[in-house]
């Protein structure tokens, strides 16, 4: 076409600017955005940009530990999205003759891998959670399993909000 490049930003610093305030990225946050495939993790204090991690588990894996359970990939997505709880709560009745119990066991299970992965990241960028008093910000779809964003705020100890675009 004709067309030069002016440059290249990266699709989580991108994220940053859209959805971080300026007084969270100060004072000190975690973004989480959990994909499909992966999880990216940026961590903002005093106002920059201080780490940045993608790791190689996501929603997909919760999809796909729910084939062993005698799904095709396309319904074990659609039942998580619909009755999945990564606190593994019970839920009464069946689906297919599964017991919602043990397909809950399968997505808590694996949800709380992905927090244990995220939580780590803390320590990684030499931080504490008190040090990012102004918590977690979740965006993607994965944060949109039943109760995802409580677990993972009960698990830091820190509070979690779902990211929209800032205006």
């Amino acid at each position: 076409l004709g067309k030069s490049i002016k440059g290249i930003v990266v699709t989580a610093l991108a994220s940053g600017q859209l959805i971080l305030t300026a007084e969270e990225k100060r004072l000190g946050c975690m973004l989480v955005d959990m994909g499909g495939e992966t999880t990216t993790v940026t961590i903002y204090k005093n106002g920059h940009l201080l780490y940045f991690a993608t790791l190689p588990l996501g929603g997909r894996n919760i999809t796909r530990d729910l084939t062993r359970l005698n799904y095709v990939e396309e319904d074990a997505e659609a039942l998580k999205r619909q009755r999945g709880n990564a606190k593994g709560a019970p839920a009464e009745g069946s689906v297919d003759d599964v017991k919602m119990t043990e397909f809950n066991n399968y997505v808590s299970h694996r949800a709380a891998e992905i927090i244990a992965n995220i939580k780590e990241q803390i320590s990684y960028a030499g931080l504490t959670p008190a040090e990012l008093p102004a918590g977690i910000v979740i965006v993607g779809g994965g944060a949109r399993l039943a109760e995802f964003n409580t677990l993972l705020g009960d698990t830091t100890k820190m509070k979690v909000r779902m990211g929209s675009i800032i205006s």
